[in-house]
């Protein structure tokens, strides 16, 4: 499924995902940032530094240009925030990359919580092509991609069982 392609694409496909209209990204990343800011010391071991940490917030806030270009800076980037993603709404994210990108396909787990018992059921899957995020149904028999290496590393709770 294809979402509007003015560099919010990334947060449009979850907002689609979630079953609000496009325009709800706003919403979105402020869900985000509250999930960041209330789990701090959760997500600081993951970014390594303060100052990855804000960066990665600092992404997230919503653009303030009125011209409507997104900087770079504020895209959705789902190495560092796959595990945001995938603990403030309780589900697998699955990220898939086309393979002339030389990204890894990965799977993202809540950090907190025990991964879901059937996450087929509940799989939100992005998948990245040049510049564009797209939103895709996977296939109940599809194969997850590996979890991403920081989950298996900081995961804490229940994801530890």
């Amino acid at each position: 499924m294809n979402v509007r392609g003015d560099d919010n694409c990334g947060f449009r496909v979850i907002a689609r995902h979630m079953g609000l209209n496009e325009e709800d990204h706003v919403l979105l990343r402020h869900a985000l940032i509250n999930e960041l800011k209330n789990h701090k010391s959760d997500y600081l071991p993951i970014y390594a530094t303060e100052r990855r940490y804000k960066l990665i917030l600092d992404g997230l806030h919503p653009p303030t240009s009125k011209s409507g270009i997104v900087p770079p800076e504020k895209w959705l980037t789902t190495p560092d925030m796959g595990h945001i993603i995938a603990t403030c709404y309780n589900r697998a994210v699955v990220l898939l990359i086309f393979p002339e990108m030389g990204g890894p396909c990965e799977t993202y787990f809540p950090i907190r919580s025990a991964p879901p018992l059937k996450p087929h059921s509940n799989i939100m899957c992005l998948c990245l092509i040049p510049d564009h995020f797209l939103h895709v149904k996977l296939k109940e028999d599809f194969p997850l991609p590996p979890p991403c290496k920081e989950w298996m590393t900081h995961r804490i709770g229940e994801a530890e069982k």
